[in-house]
């Protein structure tokens, strides 16, 4: 008997193949990180609502293409950076070129940074150093900047019942999803192991 993730390999490099059209209808996403940062697994889940464009400093027209831009596992360091107008790294010289072309930019931030920023400064030591970090996250909110998890970043208000316009849902597909109800067109191919794993989940499935 043939394994049936094998099987779902192939349907779902058949069905890519295919599909490379109507992708390219979807909102392009702009992902950025640093070098050392592996985002395999993000670009995996973000690739359910988006066309994934990974930044490539060699290709400018590419880059801005875009309908939105993410910048993922954002540390502290390039927060200040960015914060106080720094160009002096590939990643701050792309998110200035994307301010001046109006692209749309939202922030993930590393946990540590996060925790970070939950601490409440009145009740810390060092409250002006808190202060400080809470400043260069504000000062960046206002230049138009977002600040979402990971999960919330979607391109529109995709809310727990969410209508999903991809050809075929594997496996995969239902790990990442994070809501309870999934609707997805007529003619998508929904493989068997993505609804055994839905079933596991107790995410139900349903066509619009």
């Amino acid at each position: 008997m043939i394994d049936p993730e094998v099987i779902e390999r192939i349907v779902e490099e058949i069905v890519n193949k295919l599909a490379n059209e109507n992708m390219m209808k979807r909102q392009k996403l702009l992902v950025v990180s640093k070098p050392n940062i592996n985002t395999e697994q993000d670009c995996s889940f973000l690739n359910f609502y988006w066309s994934i464009v990974k930044a490539n400093q060699q290709d400018d027209n590419l880059m801005f293409q875009v309908d939105h831009a993410a910048f993922l596992s954002v540390d502290q360091d390039f927060l200040a950076k960015v914060a106080l107008g720094f160009t002096d790294c590939l990643e701050s010289k792309l998110f200035s070129h994307l301010i001046i072309h109006e692209i749309p930019i939202t922030f993930v931030l590393e946990p540590r940074l996060q925790k970070l920023l939950q601490v409440d400064e009145k009740k810390h030591k060092y409250p002006y150093y808190l202060k400080t970090i809470h400043s260069y996250k504000e000062t960046i909110e206002k230049y138009g900047v977002a600040f979402k998890e990971l999960k919330d970043l979607k391109p529109f208000n995709i809310e727990k019942n969410s209508t999903i316009t991809k050809t075929l849902v594997t496996q995969d597909d239902i790990i990442n999803y994070s809501g309870e109800r999934l609707v997805v067109q007529q003619g998508t191919i929904i493989t068997p192991l993505a609804r055994d794993k839905a079933r596991e989940r107790g995410i139900e499935i349903s066509f619009s």
